[in-house]
């Protein structure tokens, strides 16, 4: 069987470029007035469903189909498999640097925007309220679903065509990785604008750590297993924190007036 013809920079690149149109434009879609009218009648777990499917179904189906022709798409999209204690011991690690990543991005937004935590709050609070209305059943499995699909997305297909995009440069190794952990990480956080500038540097930061990680490991699955209890922890957290922080909204809205 013939090798597969080396593809340029620019091939790879312009591929990752209409891949990313395609899926940010479907996420953007999801967000319209118009998908959220049509979805109005629905409940809110069903509209949560509905929001996770179709990014699944474009994410996922999307990468699969670019792969397909790659001479191991296994390889191509890190999925090497790891025992189980090794990728659950890594994918604790990567909990703990994806946090300590994010909330390092989150103080660098507040300090370069003299942002309040009150102004940070207010202008969350629609967001977190959003979140907090996951239905407790649905959170470990939501958890693990987007968890799997970012991974496979973002430091699977989107990492690894920058890291083979960047292997014909005369930059060395660990230079090719830095470059394309920051881009790869960069992309990610740009798709949670929705969340604000302050929800764009924290998700780029979760996902330098956990690109960093699939490249060290060589296989996404610790980051899929940091990703979802990431995503497991918050949603939890949520219903926790949701009330005490209306209450907090409230308390300084009186005391303002």
């Amino acid at each position: 069987m013939a090798e597969p013809t080396p593809r340029s920079p620019a091939r790879l690149l312009t591929e990752l470029a209409l891949f990313y149109a395609v899926f940010a434009g479907a996420l953007a879609a999801l967000e319209s007035d118009a998908f959220l009218k049509l979805t109005a009648r629905f409940s809110a777990p069903a509209q949560l469903a509905m929001h996770v499917g179709v990014a699944l179904v474009v994410g996922t189906g999307g990468v699969l189909l670019l792969v397909r022709r790659d001479a191991n798409p296994r390889a191509t999209l890190s999925l090497t498999p790891l025992p189980a204690r090794e990728a659950f011991g890594f994918g604790a690690m990567g909990f703990v640097l994806a946090y300590a990543c994010s909330s390092s991005m989150g103080l660098f937004y507040l300090a370069a925007t003299r942002t309040s935590l009150h102004d940070l709050l207010e202008n969350r609070g629609p967001v977190l309220e959003l979140f907090a209305k996951t239905p407790l059943a649905m959170v470990l499995p939501l958890a693990l679903v987007v968890g799997l699909y970012e991974e496979l997305v973002f430091r699977g297909y989107v990492l690894g065509r920058l890291r083979e995009a960047l292997a014909s440069t005369k930059l060395q190794p660990l230079q090719q990785n830095a470059i394309a952990i920051a881009v790869s990480a960069a992309l990610f956080g740009a798709l949670h604008a929705y969340q604000g500038g302050y929800g764009i540097f924290q998700t780029a930061g979760a996902g330098l750590a956990l690109g960093a990680l699939v490249v060290w490991r060589k296989s996404i699955w610790p980051a899929v297993i940091a990703h979802a209890s990431i995503d497991s922890f918050g949603l939890f957290a949520l219903h926790v924190l949701v009330p005490k922080l209306q209450d907090f909204l409230h308390q300084a809205g009186h005391a303002a007036r």
